[in-house]
């Protein structure tokens, strides 16, 4: 898989192609990438996913609370698994915004010379979506492409969507979202030193250094599965606040204490998968209050993860 960041000098032909934002890559957005995938293959054509950074829900709807269930290195990593060719992480502005749907189709042909746009059921491109099925159909028998239109994957009667996982984790709910995304929830990133208040009550955590715009579970204490140079170790996380030690915190902070692990995470990367829900985060009335409770939470993982 190759991962661009722009379209200059990019040019294929005959290629299979979806677009969409694709941030989680959940069980919707695999089902597509399926589609994609697999009758590329037969006609032995290149795959491309063409998603855009930031978010166009972003952009267009000013957003500033933590948004993203994935980072475009991730997303293009997911992707990648999937078997698809290329990923195209394209900037999102204010000029792309202004294209409509015939001058954003062109633009992408000019590149890809596509010969299939594998869509969702709902989806719309071009300004103020005016490029929806009935018009990218039009526009293919011009052009020359075809279209395919996926189905949804539902979750009961609902449509799975990245809205409906983002309010599971909102909520806490980290394991219907896992259902949703077909993997446990992830965040990743590179240990950074804290205060070391872990390590001096004997049980030391790792500070993920997160971007401000990840999408986090609700604040509270969580079984997760750890993931640090490809070994796994059971580990319990606290996103929040700390409110025994901070009186005053700016925002929440992802704390991980992984169970029988001894060495150095500092600058190192870390990735945790959300499995459980143990409990919301408290204010205790003394650090040997607040050690005994820790202590509870990983007798609950072990628990969880058979140990």
């Amino acid at each position: 898989m190759r991962h661009l960041l722009t379209l200059e000098g990019v040019y294929l032909s005959r290629s299979w192609i979806t677009i969409g934002s694709f941030d989680g890559v959940h069980l919707g957005h695999q089902a597509i990438v399926h589609q994609l995938v697999s009758g590329a293959r037969e006609a032995g054509a290149p795959t491309v996913v063409l998603t855009f950074h930031p978010h166009p829900a972003v952009v267009l709807n000013k957003r500033n609370h933590p948004y993203y269930l994935t980072v475009p290195e991730e997303r293009a990593a997911l992707l990648g698994e999937l078997g698809v060719d290329y990923v195209v992480t394209h900037p999102f502005n204010a000029e792309i915004a202004a294209m409509t749907a015939r001058q954003f189709v062109q633009y992408l042909h000019e590149h890809f010379k596509f010969e299939r746009l594998v869509v969702g059921y709902n989806f719309a491109l071009g300004k103020g979506r005016e490029g929806d099925l009935r018009m990218l159909i039009s526009l293919g028998e011009e052009i020359g492409y075809s279209v395919q239109a996926v189905e949804p994957i539902t979750n009961g009667d609902i449509v799975i969507s990245s809205s409906q996982i983002r309010q599971l984790l909102f909520e806490g709910d980290v394991e219907r979202a896992s259902r949703l995304l077909g993997r446990p929830y992830r965040l990743s990133g590179v240990v950074v030193p804290g205060d070391a208040r872990g390590r001096l009550i004997g049980i030391p955590t790792a500070n993920l250094d997160l971007q401000y715009d990840r999408a986090l579970p609700k604040v509270g204490v969580y079984a997760c599965l750890a993931v640090f140079h490809g070994e796994t170790y059971p580990a319990v996380v606290n996103v929040g606040y700390r409110p025994t030690f901070d009186t005053d915190p700016m925002q929440p902070r992802v704390e991980a204490h992984l169970l029988d692990f001894t060495g150095e995470l500092y600058s190192k990367h870390l990735s945790v998968d959300f499995v459980r829900r143990l409990r919301d985060e408290q204010k205790f009335a003394s650090v040997e209050a607040l050690v005994s409770q820790i202590h509870q939470d990983i007798a609950s993982a072990r628990m969880i993860f058979g140990q």
